[in-house]
């Protein structure tokens, strides 16, 4: 068995220097405070059963230690769940790019952002952040993903404020909607409201 695998490192060495991966999509939690209709994880038709988990430190250190060694250059730290449920995303965050000079961006529902997470955004700052904002209308937000969307544009306009107080260009903003039977008559408002106040 040992040639096959020597075999195999030898290949394995070789394309390390062809395909160098600058990206990393790393899931730091599968949990996750909303229950959106159309999500495969957390839906009422979610194809998934996993177990809740969160991510260790020590395991996310290593990771990226392993990606930059390898050329990476950009993490989003974010997959199936709600990274701002971890409790140690702050220092997840700071991390990323304070030991390994990584670019950050990522996607959030925006229903928890506390001060704290914002002013780390803003300090660090995140290069890119996303808010999964599924309607204009509370109800139609309500009834696709059982959230408060008052709650979710507050905490999105507050961060926006930091940013601006703060005079950085970043993080980059952007709204994200899936357009479904729904929502959709919702779209031309929806565009309308948010193209004067985040960047996508």
């Amino acid at each position: 068995m040992k040639k096959p695998l020597k075999r195999i490192q030898k290949k394995l060495n070789r394309l390390r220097g062809v395909y160098q991966p600058t990206a990393l999509q790393l899931e730091v939690t599968n949990a996750c405070n909303f229950r959106c209709t159309m999500c495969p994880f957390h839906g009422p038709e979610k194809a998934s059963d996993r177990a809740v988990g969160f991510m260790k430190i020590q395991q996310y250190r290593s990771i990226l230690q392993q990606f930059t060694e390898l050329g990476g250059s950009f993490v989003i730290p974010q997959g199936a769940g709600e990274s701002f449920l971890h409790p140690e995303i702050n220092s997840m965050l700071t991390m990323a790019r304070e030991e390994f000079d990584l670019q950050i961006g990522l996607n959030t529902n925006g229903s928890i952002l506390t001060r704290d997470h914002m002013q780390m955004i803003v300090d660090l700052p995140l290069d890119e952040i996303g808010f999964s904002v599924e309607a204009i209308d509370p109800e139609t937000f309500r009834a696709i993903t059982g959230g408060d969307l008052r709650s979710v544009t507050e905490n999105i306009h507050r961060l926006l404020g930091l940013t601006n107080e703060s005079g950085n260009s970043r993080p980059l903003t952007r709204v994200l909607m899936v357009e479904q039977e729904l929502n959709k008559a919702e779209v031309p408002a929806y565009v309308k409201y948010w193209i004067d106040h985040v960047d996508e």
